[in-house]
């Protein structure tokens, strides 16, 4: 089952370790950069001892208005992320073995179908696992000394990092197999899957949170 799974999506296990790659090359420079001017402001002993001087008022709002935009900005190409992983993924499980028609010769063999499905979304939700976690390290780490002086919990910020976009990533996921399931087919199911993370992720971004 392991090998069998692998060879049906390493093109997207390569494509995810690619773009945590992308990510990588993205965000490193500018966290080098953001951290030597959190330094440079001196934010971190004002965040330490306290932040009612002007200077240090002063010292964060210079440090805010350099790099709170671009951080942002860099992020906003990256939301979509956790739905297209998910979808992509999740969508094509089953409905390219209906498609296909693989699914004959997969269900009919010694394997029972039920642990075929259970171990091939394991291993492959383990899999989404690993790239998102990565990825929520990457961004967490860029944007950490931003994260310091305003909060986590901003827009933008917050399904990137931590556990949030490995949920989000998940939940798409999981919507993909159900419509792969559904429909039959690999491109309805992506885009079944991809409309119920938008369903889920607006009412958080603008009424929830």
């Amino acid at each position: 089952m392991i090998w069998l799974t692998w060879r049906q999506h390493r093109v997207q296990a390569f494509a995810g370790l690619a773009l945590i790659g992308l990510a990588a090359l993205v965000f490193l420079p500018y966290g080098h950069a953001i951290r030597g001017a959190y330094d440079q402001h001196g934010v971190g002993p004002c965040l330490v001892h306290g932040t009612g001087g002007d200077d240090c008022q002063s010292a964060m709002s210079a440090f805010m208005s350099r790099f709170n935009g671009i951080a942002n900005h860099l992020l906003t190409w990256f939301t979509p992320i956790p739905g297209l992983i998910g979808a992509v993924v999740g969508g094509s499980l089953l409905g390219r073995e209906y498609e296909h028609g693989t699914w004959r010769l997969a269900w009919t063999q010694a394997v029972p179908r039920t642990r075929w499905l259970t171990a091939k979304v394991l291993l492959v939700g383990l899999g989404i696992v690993t790239i998102t976690a990565s990825l929520s390290a990457v961004f967490g780490w860029f944007r950490a000394p931003i994260d310091n002086v305003s909060s986590r919990f901003s827009s933008g910020a917050f399904d990137l990092e931590g556990l949030s976009l490995t949920g989000y990533t998940l939940f798409a996921f999981a919507a993909g197999v159900l419509a792969g399931q559904l429909f039959r087919r690999t491109v309805p199911a992506m885009v079944a899957a991809f409309a119920a993370f938008m369903a889920l992720r607006l009412p958080v971004e603008f009424w929830l949170r």
